[in-house]
């Protein structure tokens, strides 16, 4: 099992082979620079804390729950090495997890089972899948990281990239025991996305597991499209990346002057079983109009449609049994 001290991190170009090395072993030390103390509570999870804390918020950024998702865990790897080098200070006890490592050195969206299906205990249902322990991992580290955090207010951002493209490139899923506020849509205008999307169900999703914890708030955010490590291009991601160090080292994030889309969610389209099928192209982008009383999917021999139009988010119809195929959505006023 290969070793490396935490010096060893900070000379390197980027920290994902390790990550994908399966024999690599997380520093056992920690090491404070310039006032700040950085844990590696696991090779992939790694803990900040600043000497003084100068904000009331406190942070997670989470990457990798699905391990093909890889721009937004390069993204974190290179804040990260901010840190280590002493480019970037945090201003606020922040929490950085790199998710699903088995399925980031498969190049996988996951093994087993999709970890982002797996919290708020769901994991006890699917024991036998590789994701269960590493969700049960996950809430038990979020958790304590809490604990030793309250009463500062907590922001999760869980950073995604989407399998298919999208009408709206970047877009952020609110779960629906968060409390949006203005300061939210200033960050999410801050990092260039287009659309704001208001679940109205809870869920099993990470972002989920986190808003329902005292005083926090959470965010499922899609940044892009899926690509092969290496071949995303960084420019597309520069205020996304510059919106996430500026809210850590406690600089303003400045928002910019433009149009937000707004949509709720109307209904999840669950797949009971193989007589499921879609009646529109699923494999249209993310966020298309399918105009009112069109037939949207079929299942036990009942065709489904709506009165009024609607929009498509995550259209799959291969997922496992009891698992979303889909994502209906309702436009609402412009932000």
């Amino acid at each position: 099992m290969a070793l490396y001290s935490a010096n060893d991190l900070r000379k390197r170009e980027s920290i994902i082979p390790l990550l994908l090395d399966e024999s690599f072993k997380s520093p056992p030390e920690s090491i404070t620079i310039n006032g700040q103390k950085i844990e590696a509570l696991s090779k992939s999870i790694f803990k900040v804390t600043p000497e003084t804390i100068s904000k009331e918020e406190c942070f997670l950024y989470s990457c990798g729950i699905h391990g093909n998702e890889t721009a937004p865990i390069e993204i974190v790897s290179d804040i990260l090495l901010k840190i280590l080098n002493n480019k970037l200070h945090c201003h606020a006890p922040t929490l950085i997890i790199f998710g699903n490592l088995e399925a980031m050195r498969a190049q996988k969206r996951f093994i087993d089972f999709n970890l982002n299906r797996l919290f708020n205990k769901d994991y006890e249902k699917h024991l036998d899948a590789i994701e269960a322990k590493r969700a049960q991992e996950l809430e038990e580290v979020v958790f304590n990281f809490r604990e030793e955090t309250q009463p500062l207010t907590l922001l999760h951002l869980d950073l995604h990239t989407a399998i298919k493209g999208s009408k709206h490139k970047r877009f952020a899923i609110c779960p629906v025991a968060n409390t949006q506020t203005s300061e939210h849509i200033n960050i999410f205008k801050a990092m260039s996305l287009d659309a704001n999307i208001k679940k109205t169900t809870s869920s099993n999703t990470f972002s989920d597991f986190t808003s329902n914890m005292k005083n926090s708030h959470s965010y499922t955010l899609e940044l892009g499209k899926v690509m092969p490590f290496g071949e995303n291009n960084h420019e597309d991601f520069f205020d996304s990346r510059k919106a996430l160090e500026d809210l850590i080292s406690g600089n303003e994030c400045k928002s910019k002057e433009k149009e937000l889309f707004n949509y709720i969610t109307s209904q999840k389209i669950v797949k009971e079983n193989d007589s499921f099928k879609y009646l529109v192209d699923e494999n249209d982008d993310n966020f298309f109009l399918i105009p009112k009383n069109t037939d949207i999917y079929e299942q036990n021999g009942q065709k489904v449609r709506y009165d009024k139009d609607t929009y498509m988010l995550f259209a799959n119809s291969s997922v496992k049994h009891g698992q979303w195929a889909g994502i209906l959505l309702e436009r609402l006023e412009n932000l």
